[in-house]
């Protein structure tokens, strides 16, 4: 295969490729801290070009896309990505043959689900005593889910059967959302209905789901969380996209230049696809709409290509490896955030040079040292081949 390490670097038994763990650390670059530099580079230079990319590097308000918006889905679509390369089959096979797995498979969902509790309540802060005070779902929680129902999905049936779920997931939840209706008595009079199309933040259907369902406390909301109970769905289908396409390109597909065609042509339909369809169901991020699932397949295939064909085709291994280095452990580096104070380790270090420089140049300069900090830990890890996995 094309895409290995050097056609064998391998983390256990579990082949590495290079072009996945590379896009992988480029999304991971982001969320540890790398947006911050367009917010340095727009106080030091306010032209229009710096200040535009500092906007996209927040998310929408509520309906709209922005850069950022795609740095959640990307990773969901990775992790799909990974399941599809793999060549675990359990079609047909007795229970006993697939019970390692599906325990295995649940161990590492529940793990990761309360890993996602401990980082709601980083910081210092410490999970609440009270049932009611806990946030339940989280990031990791909701990439867990989406990662294990893939899974399983992906170990049990054809391609074909495959992307007929797929489609018929996507319609199904589009439907969902639109048309059905909490509150109605069915003769035209309305109690507070939620649902019937209704999009927004207070009576959407995701929000009577989770103000239904969802225990606990919600993310800066009193009427539904982010990471909902509802949206999961929508994220699954990100996954099932991505392990599809990953048996394709990785596994199906010989030719790089027929890889290469196939994720641009696939990109290019889902983008169009997903701009047409938003012109009738709005792009939004919390309740994961299908437009939003297209233009986030999209967008994530699209730098698939360009990451396969720069780092497994053309071999530009030392911007990949940079990258990949990120990418091998992004979970461990995601959960650091929330348990360890890296600004407090910049400070330590640079503290004096950042006082006495001016102002708007503090930010990139104690942003850049935070990327380099975490980056060299990163590197002393990935030399050693200390491949921190849950």
């Amino acid at each position: 295969m094309s895409a290995e390490y050097s056609k064998s670097t391998r983390s256990g038994s579990k082949l590495r490729i290079l072009s996945i763990d590379a896009l992988r650390g480029f999304d991971m670059f982001w969320i540890i801290g790398a947006e911050k530099l367009f917010y340095g580079l727009a106080l030091i230079w306010p032209i229009a070009i710096w200040q535009s990319l500092a906007q996209q590097m927040q998310h929408s308000e509520w309906h709209g896309f922005t850069a950022y918006d795609l740095i959640f889905p990307l990773f969901i679509f990775i992790s799909g990505v990974s399941v599809g390369i793999s060549r675990t089959d359990l079609a047909g096979k007795p229970w006993k043959d697939k019970q390692p797995y599906a325990i295995k498979l649940i161990k590492r969902v529940l793990l990761l689900c309360l890993l996602g509790v401990v980082y709601n309540h980083g910081w210092g802060k410490g999970i609440p005593l009270s049932w009611e005070a806990v946030r339940y779902t989280s990031v990791l929680a909701k990439i867990a889910i989406a990662w294990g129902i893939t899974a399983w999905l992906v170990w049990h049936f054809s391609l074909q059967k495959l992307i007929i779920i797929l489609g018929v997931g996507l319609v199904g939840y589009a439907l969902l959302q639109a048309f059905v209706c909490i509150g109605s008595d069915g003769f035209g009079n309305d109690f507070a209905h939620y649902g019937c199309g209704d999009y927004s933040e207070a009576y959407s259907i995701n929000a009577w789901v989770d103000q239904s369902f969802l225990p606990g406390q919600f993310y800066q909301s009193d009427t539904l969380d982010p990471e909902g109970l509802l949206a999961h769905i929508g994220s699954i289908f990100t996954a099932l996209a991505g392990a599809i396409i990953g048996r394709l390109v990785y596994v199906r597909l010989s030719s790089s230049l027929l890889r290469l065609r196939f994720m641009l042509i696939t990109a290019g339909s889902c983008l169009l696809a997903g701009f047409v369809i938003s012109s009738f169901i709005p792009i939004n991020k919390v309740l994961w709409t299908l437009p939003f699932n297209l233009l986030s397949i999209g967008y994530s295939c699209l730098l698939l290509a360009i990451f396969y064909w720069l780092f497994d085709v053309w071999q530009w291994r030392q911007l990949a490896v940079f990258f990949a280095v990120i990418g091998a452990n992004a979970i461990a580096i995601y959960l650091s955030t929330a348990l360890f104070d890296w600004h407090y380790i910049v400070s330590s270090l640079i503290g004096g040079l950042l006082v006495s420089i001016p102002e708007h140049y503090q930010l990139i300069t104690s942003t850049v040292a935070l990327l380099s900090v975490q980056w060299w830990v990163l590197y002393l890890c990935y030399k050693r081949k200390i491949f921190i996995k849950v």
